[in-house]
């Protein structure tokens, strides 16, 4: 009987080593492809979306290369981008103004306003005798009063 378990166990250990080193071949074999190129890892944690580069001085009469791959990491210049007009300002009619207090006001349409509301995407910043200024689109512009009195 113990000539069995002797047997059995010296069959059980050549199986778990043939096996081991079939697998220790595996191995090395995804690592030289790893090494070689031909597999290839990816990091699930990259982003995925497409790199713009702006540059700072584009150089003259230099235009990018696009190919019809998608995905390419193409640098795109501020001269390439069309430039949109800026939008117009929005026309608003001053009827009235309180200027000359602590708290200036204007009556613009049907709407008392003080510095620093927004009316029609403007954003009231002065109040005096000749009208308002305000923001709009990053830029300042002026609404006169005309019922100003020019000296």
């Amino acid at each position: 009987m113990s000539r069995k378990i002797v047997i059995c166990t010296v069959i059980v250990c050549l199986a778990l080593g043939v096996a081991l080193m079939t697998e220790s071949q595996g191995d090395e074999q995804m690592f030289k492809k790893l090494e070689s190129g031909k597999l290839s890892v990816k990091n699930p944690f990259a982003s995925q979306l497409p790199v713009v580069i702006i540059e700072s001085k584009p150089e003259p009469n230099k235009k990018p290369v696009l190919d019809d791959e998608p995905n390419q990491n193409v640098p795109i210049t501020k001269s390439d981008v069309p430039e949109t007009p800026p939008r117009p300002a929005p026309i608003l009619a001053i009827k009235g103004l309180i200027w000359n207090s602590d708290r200036p006001q204007a009556i613009i349409g049907e709407k008392i306003v003080n510095i620093g509301d927004v009316v029609a995407e403007v954003h009231i910043t002065g109040i005096d005798s000749s009208g308002v200024e305000g923001m709009f689109d990053g830029r300042t512009i002026t609404i006169p009063y005309k019922g100003a009195k020019h000296e």
